[in-house]
């Protein structure tokens, strides 16, 4: 995703986020999501690589999005390992979250969260 659209605070429409991999200089990175807490719908998260930097900390980026109604994590294909859990940890939506959707989930060597495997009991 382009560097600066995490300062369209009221932005409320955002289709597809791409997460470039660590050496695009293109790329703000993850922590562009962090300020938009507005969108609404549904959002698509495309990783290009699963090798991602992610802010110290482990930030919740989508924690605070409570008008998102359902998510989509699209992992590159041609990748089978990498730090996809941890991809999936910081991306932990808020507990109403309606639908989430994995799509070639890194699975050599990996866990899945554990929102994942335990929803919340907060789901309707």
């Amino acid at each position: 995703m382009s560097r600066g659209i995490g300062g369209l605070t009221s932005l409320q429409t955002l289709d597809i986020f791409s997460v470039a991999d660590n050496d695009s200089s293109e790329s703000g990175g993850l922590g562009e999501l962090r300020n938009l807490n507005n969108l609404r719908g549904h959002l698509i998260i495309e990783f290009k690589s699963v090798e991602v930097t992610f802010e110290s900390g482990a930030a919740r980026y989508l924690k605070e999005k409570k008008y998102l109604e359902s998510l989509f994590f699209k992992f590159p294909v041609q990748e089978t390992k990498g730090n996809g859990k941890e991809a999936l940890e910081c991306l932990e939506p808020h507990h109403y979250i309606k639908a989430i959707e994995v799509n070639h989930y890194p699975v050599i060597g990996t866990e899945v969260t554990a929102y994942l495997l335990h929803p919340s009991p907060s789901h309707p």
